[in-house]
């Protein structure tokens, strides 16, 4: 047995705090869960190169890692850079403006129709999450509209 080793008078003692495993583990675990649930949809009768488990799958697979991910850091009690007093007066107000944005988006996506509601939406939510400037506010949205537009409805052919 070993002695404790001597500390010098009024130095801090060094702790470092584990995060939490609950939120990683209940990822994994809703990962696993969306996995078989998305497995057991039915094979489309159309000739495909995706079925229809593909995306979900792809989705959970992601979920999945993520947890995993979670877990490892908890373990290894990494800390982020950021203490609480940085994020906790924004959190809540971030957190209820996107989800007002995404409850005006499937509003908006009736009467304006896809791509116009996605580039509002996109400019708000870039504006709400801490964007600035004409990058941030224009040209971002302006990519991520024009990328989904051409994924889905130029490239994929599903129309919006």
């Amino acid at each position: 047995m070993t002695a404790p080793s001597p500390r010098l008078e009024g130095s801090p003692r060094r702790t470092v705090a584990r995060r939490p495993l609950g939120v990683p583990i209940a990822a994994a675990g809703l990962g696993v869960g969306a996995f078989l649930l998305a497995s057991a949809l039915p094979e489309s009768s159309i000739p495909t190169a995706f079925s229809p488990q593909w995306w979900p799958q792809l989705l959970a697979v992601a979920l999945i890692a993520l947890g995993l991910a979670g877990i490892a850091t908890a373990i290894r009690g990494e800390q982020s850079d950021t203490s609480a007093s940085d994020t906790e007066p924004w959190s809540l107000g971030r957190l209820t403006g996107v989800i007002l944005l995404l409850v005006a988006y499937l509003t908006l996506w009736v009467f304006l129709g896809y791509a116009v509601a996605t580039a509002l939406v996109t400019v708000a939510l870039a504006a709400v999450l801490g964007a600035r400037g004409w990058r941030g506010l224009l040209l971002f949205p302006a990519i991520v509209t024009g990328s989904f537009v051409l994924f889905f409805d130029v490239i994929l052919g599903v129309p919006l």
